[in-house]
C-alpha cells in the first residue's frame, strides 16, 4: 500500500501515534480473547469426547445429558464469537 507524501503537523502526528496505539491494543485483545477462547473450545470438546467414550449420548443419565448439552451449546457460542473475532481482526 502506497501513501500520499504531505506537511504534516504535530496534531496530525499525535493523532496518527494515538491511532496506532488504540489499533494495537484492540488487535492484541483480539488476539489474546481468540487464544482463550480456542483453549476453552479445545477443553469443552475434550470433555464431550471423554464422555461419549465412556457411555452413548442415549445412555447418559439426564444430569450427564444436560451437561452435555450445556457443553455443546457453549462450543457453539465459541465457534460464532472466534469468528466474530477473527473477522473484525482483518
Amino acid at each position: 500500500m502506497s501513501e500520499m507524501k504531505r506537511p504534516t503537523t504535530d496534531n496530525q502526528l499525535g493523532q496518527a501515534n494515538i491511532l496506532f496505539i488504540v489499533v494495537g491494543v484492540v488487535e492484541t485483545n483480539s488476539v489474546g480473547e481468540t487464544e482463550r477462547l480456542l483453549d476453552e473450545y479445545t477443553s469443552l470438546a475434550k470433555r464431550q469426547y471423554e464422555v461419549l467414550q465412556r457411555s452413548p449420548y442415549a445412555q447418559l443419565s439426564r444430569r450427564e445429558a444436560a451437561a452435555y448439552d450445556a457443553r455443546l451449546l457453549r462450543i457453539k457460542e465459541i465457534s460464532k464469537e472466534i469468528i466474530r473475532l477473527r473477522s473484525k481482526a482483518s
